[in-house]
């Protein structure tokens, strides 16, 4: 599995404004995961079906920002 890199600035926001599935979010509460730097930590140690899903959705939060011209 790939390592994803976030910037500093999506680093601290909560895992909650990913608008994850129910199953999903109850996973990443299950092991302790608030928020996106604490997904990042641990991503290699997570099921490859959650991380995926939230890869996609960090992926799309950063696609978003920089059409925005946050970065």
């Amino acid at each position: 599995m790939e390592r994803y890199i976030a910037s500093k600035r999506i680093c601290d926001k909560n895992i909650d404004i990913l608008k994850l599935d129910e199953e999903t979010l109850a996973y990443m509460r299950d092991k302790d995961i608030e928020t996106i730097r604490d997904f990042i930590g641990v991503q290699n140690k997570l099921k490859p079906k959650y991380a995926d899903v939230v890869k996609k959705k960090i992926k799309y939060l950063i696609q978003a920002m920089e059409r925005r011209g946050i970065k």
